[in-house]
């Protein structure tokens, strides 16, 4: 029995290559080689199920700026390299009722049925063969990735339940905001742009509302930079960048004991 195609047997509709800022925000396991005979290296990501895919595939057309807003047609030239353009184009819209060449493909487009659809028609067109994820799936993708905050002013209700908007100012400072935020609690423009810079920086919308999407990434570099953090030699002074993290209030403790 012939095995099912790659971007099946790895739950990944739009056979995005793994290592990237989206992938890794919805769940990236892994990536594996293909020898697709291109010569390209190329690395498929591999997520734990349909819906993680789904998301990613979906995150990947509505925030890189490659496609971000661009007409059906200049986008899929782009997604093909300029290759078979036109027979993708027919693919397409022969499966997706009402979809033109200059369908623009925006927010709008994407909380539609005929983004799923054109979800739906490109993992097929990637697989080969219709697309097996179950409707639920596709449904619940969109929800997640287009749930995102709509106003400034909900900035906080994004943040989880044990933060506030002083935590996101003092992350957005760990992670190298330009200036520096003051850990105010006030959301106001320095804020916003430091969102939007973060999200740029990222690969998302940089709208500057922390939605899911953003709030995972921050999430996910947070915990990069804890792994980093090296403790000072013995005797040596206390590193400033240490003094509000989790080992600054170690060594503290320890400096008592010693007391």
């Amino acid at each position: 029995m012939a095995r099912e195609p790659a971007s099946i047997r790895y739950k990944n509709p739009g056979a995005m290559w793994g290592g990237n800022a989206i992938s890794r925000k919805w769940g990236e396991m892994g990536n594996v080689a293909l020898a697709d005979g291109t010569g390209q290296n190329n690395h498929i990501a591999v997520f734990p199920d349909y819906t993680h895919g789904i998301c990613a595939q979906l995150d990947l057309w509505r925030s890189s700026k490659r496609y971000r807003g661009k007409q059906f047609d200049d986008a899929i030239a782009v997604w093909s390299g300029g290759n078979h353009v036109e027979s993708y184009i027919k693919f397409v819209l022969d499966r997706v009722s009402g979809m033109t060449h200059n369908t623009v493909m925006d927010d709008t487009f994407w909380r539609s049925p005929m983004g799923i659809g054109f979800l739906k028609a490109q993992a097929w067109h990637e697989a080969g063969k219709r697309y097996p994820a179950p409707d639920g799936d596709w449904l619940e993708a969109q929800r997640r990735v287009l749930g995102a905050v709509n106003s400034v002013d909900d900035i906080p209700s994004a943040v989880p339940p044990d933060r506030d908007t002083k935590w996101l100012q003092t992350t957005l400072n760990t992670l190298g905001a330009e200036p520096l935020l003051d850990v105010d609690g006030i959301i106001g423009p320095k804020l916003r742009q430091a969102i939007k810079d973060f999200q740029a920086k990222n690969g998302l919308d940089d709208d500057g509302l922390v939605g899911p999407a953003t709030m995972r990434e921050l999430l996910f570099d947070l915990a990069e930079v804890e792994t980093k953090i090296v403790l000072p030699a013995p005797g040596a002074p206390p590193r400033r960048d240490l003094a509000d993290s989790f080992w600054g209030r170690f060594l503290d403790l320890f400096k008592a004991k010693d007391a």
